[in-house]
């Protein structure tokens, strides 16, 4: 029994399922990069141009901040809210970026 307890925990953290601070994933990005990663925060702006959309959300210090990019026909969600994220850590010339495959408000 203990071995499959051991053997379930393994495939958790190997996975990445648990969730991390903004500030984690930005102090880990480079390891992090094309890996999923899961992290909440409150959203402090949003923008949708054409077929970009995105929202950046802040820490409960507001020192840490992460863009999440979302499908361009998704709603956004409002300035206040506090969301969950999960999806795949980006780096792009202006820097890192979640690209979502899951948000939730909380």
């Amino acid at each position: 029994m203990l071995s499959i307890v051991l053997i379930l925990l393994s495939v958790l953290v190997l996975n990445g399922c648990g969730e991390m601070s903004i500030k984690e994933i930005r102090d880990n990005a480079d390891e992090l990069v094309g890996k999923e990663v899961i992290t909440s925060g409150t959203v402090v702006r949003s923008t949708k141009i054409m077929t970009f959309a995105a929202f950046l959300i802040e820490d409960e210090t507001g020192q840490n901040s992460m863009w999440v990019r979302v499908a361009p026909d998704s709603m956004l969600p409002e300035e206040g809210m506090k969301m969950r994220v999960k999806g795949i850590l980006v780096k792009e010339v202006l820097g890192y970026h979640i690209w979502a495959t899951e948000v939730k408000q909380v």
